[in-house]
């Protein structure tokens, strides 16, 4: 699917799959605001470039599991206040809130994963209660392989600005 470009912001929040969501801007925006989707046998991966510090609010749709990863400008992204770092990621379970701020542009990639694969991936049906949504850091060497594998699928299909935004 090819990269989808915004000039409103509420359009892009729109576009973000598994949430339901409402996003406030806190700085003027500025472009690019893209989002590019992938489906992959249930999977939903997307990658977005936010152009403006943002305020958002929702919750996971029932039905998946969404891992959430900043890509660029990550130090100045919060989720549910907890600033994220270059080794930290967002678990995130199936109809939890979430609040995600951010005082500048930023990107992301989030990864939708079905609940039954997910299931059998943890071994949740064994469990008495199911997780909660929660932070994963990751070893720094861990975080950097990931980044350069999600860039690198990302990389074919995402939108490539010129240095004067157009």
């Amino acid at each position: 699917m090819p990269t989808q470009i915004y000039t409103c912001p509420e359009a892009h929040a729109a576009a973000i799959q598994s949430t339901r969501m409402r996003m406030d801007l806190l700085t003027k925006p500025c472009p690019p605001w893209t989002m590019t989707s992938l489906d992959l046998n249930n999977f939903k991966a997307q990658w977005g470039n936010v152009g403006g510090g943002t305020f958002s609010e929702g919750a996971t749709v029932p039905g998946s599991v969404v891992i959430f990863m900043p890509t660029q400008n990550f130090q100045v992204m919060r989720m549910n206040g907890h600033r994220f770092d270059g080794q930290t990621f967002r678990l995130q379970m199936p109809g939890e809130e979430f609040c995600l701020s951010s005082s500048v542009w930023h990107g992301w990639f989030a990864l939708s994963i079905p609940n039954e694969v997910f299931a059998e991936w943890s071994d949740i049906g064994a469990m008495v209660a199911a997780p909660t949504s929660h932070f994963i850091r990751v070893p720094r060497e861990c975080a950097e392989v990931l980044r350069r594998n999600v860039a690198q699928l990302g990389s074919r299909y995402e939108y490539r600005s010129t240095p004067d935004g157009q």
